[in-house]
């Protein structure tokens, strides 16, 4: 028994069946011919020639080796015309859809961003102003460290990262927000409190709450330490900044923090470090690829606002 499927041979002139369509113009015609019920007509509906209609449609049929309509008199579906009629149509409705939704998307009137932060404070304000200038585009948080953050940018988990760093990082795109420096925070009835500033020297003697490993915050105070040849008394280590402010309020020692981070915590107060040189900054960070998203450009510009 031979079991070999015969050829699908196509009518004459046309090409070899199989062949990839590669425009989806050719189906809209097809569709719109049908509609309207004469080549002309779909003409003037697709805003090209009659004979371009003629030849999207023979192109069509050639490309899978099947007649579709019939000319004689007029335009009328063959019995493949009519089963793959309505499939045309439910193709092309779906085209429109993800166009529309592409069309959305790039105009910022539907979409989500993955924004990561380490200093909230900072990245709140950046966060209202887009969200108030793009309130159809939903936010999705997530609170982390310098060292998560850039991970989470890498494995693409984030869009965007507020976070600080010592200087714009090696392959990021890194947009400058503020300007930030190391300070102590207090209870604002301790000595040091009052007094409201400290020297290097007696910092190196006070009870310290440090973050964990991975901050930013936590790296230059270190790198300013060592580069001033402190050697630090006594350290306790947190797991993030709210654990240093709340170590600090209950009287713990005095929390290394940004100036930004303090925020209106009537418990604690801001204390000046003499001599401490490095400074850190506050930045907006993306991947170079992901820079051409909209929403991506949109958030980026309302961070720099």
């Amino acid at each position: 028994m031979n079991n070999t499927k015969p050829a699908i041979l196509p009518f004459a002139g046309g090409d070899a069946p199989g062949n990839k369509l590669n425009n989806i113009a050719d189906i809209r015609t097809f569709v719109t011919v049908v509609e309207q019920g004469s080549f002309s007509k779909a003409a003037e509906v697709l805003q090209i020639s009659q004979p371009s209609v003629s030849q999207r449609l023979q192109g069509l049929e050639a490309a899978f080796g099947l007649r579709l309509l019939e000319r004689r008199g007029g335009v009328e579906l063959t019995e493949t015309g009519r089963d793959l009629y309505n499939r045309a149509r439910l193709l092309l409705s779906r085209i429109d859809e993800f166009e529309a939704v592409a069309e959305e998307l790039r105009t910022l009137k539907r979409g989500r961003i993955a924004v990561g932060y380490s200093s909230p404070a900072l990245a709140m304000v950046c966060a209202a102003r887009f969200m108030k200038r793009h309130p159809n585009i939903a936010l999705h948080f997530s609170i982390g460290n310098t060292r998560t953050l850039t991970d989470a940018l890498l494995a693409l988990k984030v869009d965007v990262a507020i976070m600080t760093l010592a200087e714009p990082a090696d392959g990021l795109h890194c947009q400058l927000i503020a300007e930030q420096r190391l300070v102590l925070c207090g209870r604002r009835a301790s000595a040091v409190a009052k007094v409201g500033r400290v020297t290097l020297a007696e910092l190196a003697e006070l009870p310290l709450i440090l973050r964990e490993e991975g901050s930013m915050t936590r790296d230059l105070f270190e790198r300013a330490m060592r580069d001033s040849g402190i050697v630090l008394r006594q350290c306790i280590e947190v797991p993030s900044r709210e654990a240093v402010k709340e170590a600090a309020a209950a009287g713990l020692g005095y929390g290394i923090i940004l100036d930004s981070e303090l925020g209106r915590d009537a418990r604690l107060t801001a204390i000046s470090i003499d001599g401490l040189a490095l400074f850190g900054s506050t930045y907006a960070a993306a991947l170079p690829s992901s820079i051409e998203l909209p929403y991506v450009q949109a958030f980026l510009r309302d961070c720099a606002s």
